[in-house]
């Protein structure tokens, strides 16, 4: 039996209840499903067995990796299952144990409730949506991940109700916390550190925890007790201090004779500060000059560049002007008084902590509250919600016991995955969990495995605290007698990449790795190196700057991109990528070695700040590869193409958007074609007009046909289905594949599925209308962090992957290249959030803002250097990850000057580095492998599908599309018009359009009311004077100056434009758009827009509103109908506003 198969078999035969410490490749996923293979052997249900990770990937793999396993053991012979159960279960090959196995495959299959392998915020959603009014929250809860736009409605909220002079509800005291802010930090500082409470929520929930009652948490009591740590009081102020510095008699004196000396010396240095600490006495010794004496005198004794004390030294001149006693005073005066300012400023850094924390709770509580309260207004919930929801209902609850009680009697098991990157909140709702299992029957068959690596902590910047494992391992072994286990026989390594690990990391004096053992390799016959590549210094290479001589024509000449020292370090990986497949490497071994492929690489980085100049020199280097940009989407060509043909269905004038439609593959038309229609105010309407003019086969008249179509779907399909349609009809993916390269079609294809994915997650797929739809896009792309990513393509694909550490995590290749190894992690300077919450506690100790600067206060100074330690660690892990992706060959390259990780390398291998340093093999293992007899093939297996599988599928259900403010579109009566006005299609053509633009400038007119016409002419790549436009725009404006009772925000308090509503009824399905919806304190108003023109006699008028109101009466009661589902207590009423005239019409 090996190492690894009896460190499996004891952690699963000797104790129900352990910890498994797994290095890196030590297969922590195939013992976690052994674990859970060796439970229902012996008899667990499915259901009772619970396993936790934390991406929705890993819960994924768990469960494939569960089904492949019971599939062998259904399947293999009697010996074999005999061996599996032995010695990979650590059961013994009873006859009852092999029946269950051989059999667990079919009985999984068929049971209605499987083992469940999720995550944390899963487990956490399913929590709650099974005890929602035990938590407190709406039984329809939605789960909302991307919370950026949010975060700003919160912002723009919170500042329009402080900046509003009418607004009474807003508390004084949250003004001053904010003016406190804003003169300190400034607007964009202000957001960026507030943005900041906002990530701590879940922190500063838990330390007003602390109280009996939340809303009885007393903000002066925390603040007083802060105070007491920073070693001030909330009564003493900055200028009092500063005054009492220079009040002291012995300061006084020091300083008169520290002037006299430094005139006895008189140098230009010397009189200037001398200068300054006459003007620092001079000023008058009141609060307003107080900062100012402080500035005057600090510059006498600290440089203004570096901000630490002048280098004051004696000499022999100094000792002839002064005299060896006058020299020995003035040295000794220098340092008392450098000693006293830097306690100075150490205490007036206290008193700002202080104030700058009572401000930043007090307007960071608001600023939750405003956030907290659109949540709640869309029933939405985030993953710091569902965490902090399930923390309060396990532990702090009414209901807290018989919720426990509850999931003690559903779950037996408990798995727990990738421990080390728990956070505080996580540990305490699963603490409750643990307890009941301790505390219930000892006859009770249950069990826990937590399995975990401290020494692959890198997700602090997630709240991850990494000691939680070690406090999670310590109380399992207190409470449950559990037992710690250790995995560091590598599967994925050869024994070249192991060595390097050992030497390295085993007893560093530079740094020390939490719970290193000495590892060991599966893979002892795979071949393997680490090579530290040649660092590229500013000798070898240095790069030139830009010439601007004079300014470039972008027509005719390209921009010129600066060469920097990653750029060279990428050229030396690139030349190293191409030697390895020109050379053919094999990697693998025996009967599974291949030669070496683009795909079996991975360049890991740091972080993506210099990630365009590596992939500028795999391009010229003609490399394949997968590069690192995030949140590039809507970015993509492809799918920016299909924007413009969703703004152009909702805006049929946007000649722009057509363009991009026609010129797109979705049409294909070339540049001649659209020559023609230069000049031309309407184009699709000009093409339409001139659609004889083309063959069948024109992509013209296929672009009439298919738009015609799509733009009547426009209002009576959802968005997804829109885009099904469109997909369908236009052939949409084979269109673009024919016209994409070979490298770039399985990525085309995939992100244009993800984009009709994405109409389904906007409003949690609530059939949204198309202008939110966009709008919702719009708010998307302007979210750096959370703009949707290109799909990640699971084809077969022959490239280099470019990956941060971070991204590779779980992943492994032949050949890793850890490049850019010479950074150092800087520190960004500003203002630092210090939370304390020990991994022992059940509260958080403390949280402050501290600003920053060169003396901190001393309790500041120990946070600090806490913080630093924790991230030298992170470091130190995060290299280990790096470094333990590797299977085969580990290289590693830095540039510009040895420091960092690449310095420590070379340091404990004593490389010497100087310019003469060439590529160095520090471990290397020469393996078995053998040439390949053939090379690998992707092989394509052609799918027959059941024709019956393509048959549209019916509903029995009618869809009855109610959209009244869009039937003016369709069914128009001529006689609402003026005479002669609906005499021709291209007239009725431009009712439409007129309305549709209307529609459109109400819609953002109410949202943005300052929005001038030549800022929507901008982003409407509208045209000044043709169109309309300025006749629509003073009409629109009209219509809101006309009714400030639905669009002046005083006088309601919610509304809402291009609001969907879909309910049932009846056996029917009611969906439409209402224009406005404006709920005040005592009725929910619906407001539809009419567009109509009117003729000019004003008894004629009057007699066409009531006509026109009596056509769309059913329509609006069946929206009144509607909306008083959403709000039962308010009086419903329905309007339509007449933009023309203007003038409104109620429907009773």
């Amino acid at each position: 039996m090996s190492a690894t198969t009896r460190n499996v078999s004891t952690s699963s035969n000797t104790a129900d209840f352990s910890t498994v410490h797994a290095s890196a490749g030590s297969g922590k996923t195939f013992h976690l499903v052994s674990h859970i293979v060796r439970l229902l052997i012996q008899g667990a249900s499915p259901a009772s067995i619970l396993a936790i990770t934390f991406t929705r990937k890993a819960a994924a793999e768990m469960q494939q990796r569960l089904l492949e396993r019971i599939y062998e053991l259904a399947t293999c012979t009697k010996t074999e299952l005999n061996h599996t159960l032995s010695e990979q279960l650590g059961l013994t090959a009873s006859p009852a144990h092999r029946e269950n196995a051989q059999c667990l495959y079919e009985n999984l299959l068929h049971s209605s409730q499987t083992v469940r392998t999720t995550t944390f915020h899963a487990f956490c959603q399913d929590l709650l949506r099974r005890f929602p009014m035990e938590a407190n929250l709406p039984p329809g809860f939605e789960l909302v991940e991307r919370t950026g736009y949010l975060i700003d409605d919160a912002w723009n909220s919170l500042t329009n109700k402080l900046t509003r002079s009418d607004n009474q509800n807003t508390s004084e005291t949250i003004k001053k916390h904010m003016e406190v802010l804003l003169h300190k930090f400034g607007t964009d500082r202000t957001k960026t550190i507030l943005n900041k409470f906002i990530g701590a929520r879940s922190e500063w929930w838990a330390l007003i925890d602390t109280q009996d009652d939340v809303h009885d948490f007393n903000l002066d009591r925390y603040l007083a007790n802060l105070a007491q740590q920073l070693g001030t009081t909330a009564e003493t102020s900055a200028e009092s201090l500063i005054l009492e510095y220079f009040s002291d008699k012995t300061c006084q004196q020091q300083l008169v004779n520290f002037l006299e000396l430094l005139h006895k010396h008189p140098i230009k240095s010397n009189l200037e500060c001398a200068t300054s600490i006459e003007q620092a006495l001079a000023m008058p010794d009141d609060n307003s000059s107080a900062l100012k004496k402080l500035d005057s005198l600090w510059s006498a004794f600290f440089t203004s560049t570096e901000n630490k004390p002048r280098s004051r030294k004696p000499n022999k001149t100094m000792i002839t002007k002064m005299g060896e006693q006058g020299c020995d005073q003035f040295i000794e005066i220098h340092h008392a008084q450098c000693e006293r300012l830097i306690e100075l400023q150490q205490a007036l850094h206290a008193i700002e902590t202080l104030t700058i924390t009572r401000a930043w709770i007090g307007a960071g509580q608001a600023y939750i509250d405003e956030y907290q309260q659109i949540k709640r207004f869309h029933r939405y919930l985030d993953f710091s919600d569902l965490e902090w929801q399930c923390y309060c209902l396990l532990n702090s609850s009414d209901h807290a016991d018989w919720v426990q009680y509850k999931l003690d009697q559903r779950v037996e098991h408990l798995l727990i995955d990738e421990f080390q990157d728990t956070n505080p909140t996580q540990w305490q709702l699963v603490l409750p969990l643990l307890s009941e299992i301790a505390a219930s029957e000892q006859e009770r068959f249950r069990s826990v495995l937590l399995v975990g690596d401290a020494k692959q902590s890198i997700y602090r910047f997630r709240r991850a605290e990494p000691k939680l494992f070690s406090t999670a391992s310590n109380w399992l072994e207190t409470n449950l007698n559990a037992k710690k286990h250790f995995l560091n026989q590598s599967y994925r390594s050869s024994p070249a990449i192991i060595d390097f690990v050992n030497r390295f990391f085993d007893n560093n004096p530079d740094f020390e790795l939490p719970d290193f053992q000495i590892h060991q390799t599966h893979k002892t016959k795979l071949a393997g190196s680490v090579t530290v590549l040649p660092i590229i210094t500013p000798l070898e290479t240095e790069p030139q700057p830009i010439s601007a001589t004079e300014l470039r024509n972008p027509l005719h000449t390209p921009r010129a991109n600066s060469l920097t020292f990653h750029y060279y370090e990428a050229q030396e990986i690139a030349r190293t990528i191409n030697k390895l497949i020109d050379d053919k490497t094999i990697i693998g071994s025996a009967e599974q070695s291949k030669y070496l492929r683009h795909t079996d690489i991975i360049i890991l980085l740091r972080n993506r700040t210099h990630a365009i100049d590596y992939e500028r020199a795999l391009r010229e280097a003609h490399i394949p590869y997968l590069g690192t940009e995030r949140g590039t989407l809507l970015e993509s060509l492809e799918i920016k193409d299909m924007v413009n043909l969703l703004q152009w269905l909702i805006t049929p004038f946007d000649n722009h958007a057509l363009a991009g439609v026609l010129r797109s593959p979705l049409f294909s038309a070339r540049n001649e074609d659209l020559y023609p229609l230069a000049g031309q105010a309407h184009w699709f309407e000009y093409i339409t007009e001139h659609l004889e003019e083309y063959t069948p086969e024109h992509p013209m008249h296929r672009a009439v046909k298919l738009l015609t179509r799509w733009i009547q779907l426009t209002d009576t399909l959802p968005v997804h289905d829109l885009l099904d349609r469109i997909y369908s009809e236009a052939n949409v993916l084979a269109r673009y594949t024919a016209n994409y390269p070979e490298h770039l079609q399985a990525r085309a294809q995939s992100n244009l599925t993800k984009f009709i994915e994405l109409a389904l997650e906007n409003d949690s797929g609530r059939y949204p209308s198309l202008t939110r739809f966009l709008a919702w896009l719009k708010l998307l792309k302007q979210q750096d962090k959370e703009a949707p990513d290109q799909a990640a393509n699971d084809a077969e694909q022959n490239r280099v992957r470019i990956l941060t550490i971070h991204e590779s995590k779980g992943l492994e290749a032949p050949v890793i290249f850890l490049v850019d190894s010479t950074t150092t992690k800087k520190n960004t300077g500003g203002e630092s959030v210090f939370i304390d919450w020990p991994s022992e506690a059940k509260h958080p100790q403390s949280i402050f803002l501290s600003p920053s600067t060169q003396y901190p206060a001393p309790f500041c100074q120990q946070a600090i250097e806490q913080q630093q330690v924790k991230d030298r660690q992170e470091d130190i892990n995060l290299l280990y990850v790096a470094v333990t992706r590797a299977k085969q060959f580990l290289y590693i390259s830095g540039n510009k000057k040895p420091d960092g990780w690449f310095k420590l390398i070379c340091d404990r291998f004593e490389i010497i580095l100087d310019e003469h340093q060439q590529a160095t093999v520090i471990e290397h293992h020469e393996g078995n492998s053998t040439t390949p007899a053939t090379l690998n093939k992707t092989k394509t297996e052609s799918m027959n599908i059941d024709v019956r599988l393509q048959q549209p599928v019916k509903f029995e259900i009618p869809f009855v599309e109610i959209s009244p403010s869009r039937l003016e579109t369709k069914d128009t009566k001529t006689e609402f018009y003026p005479k002669n006005s609906m005499t021709s299609n291209s007239t009725q053509a431009e009712a439409i359009q007129r309305g549709n633009m209307i529609h459109d400038m109400l819609f953002n007119l109410s949202i943005f009311p300052q929005l001038s016409i030549n800022e929507y002419v901008k982003n409407n790549q509208l045209e000044l004077p043709d169109n309309g436009v300025e006749e629509n725009w003073l009409q629109a404006q009209q219509t809101i100056s006309h009714f400030p009772e639905y669009f002046s925000e005083d006088r309601y308090q919610h509304a809402y434009g291009e609001v969907p509503i879909y309910y049932k009824q009846d056996n029917r399905l009611i969906h439409g758009i209402i224009d406005r919806l404006v709920v005040t304190d005592t009725d929910a108003i619906i407001i539809d827009y009419k567009t109509h023109a009117f003729d000019s006699d004003e008894n004629q008028i009057q007699n066409q509103l009531t006509m026109l109101a009596d056509q769309y009466r059913s329509q609006l009661i069946l929206y009144q109908q509607g909306v008083k589902s959403l709000y039962p207590k308010l009086n419903t009423r329905a309007l339509i506003i007449f933009t023309s005239v203007p003038t409104s019409l109620e429907i009773s």
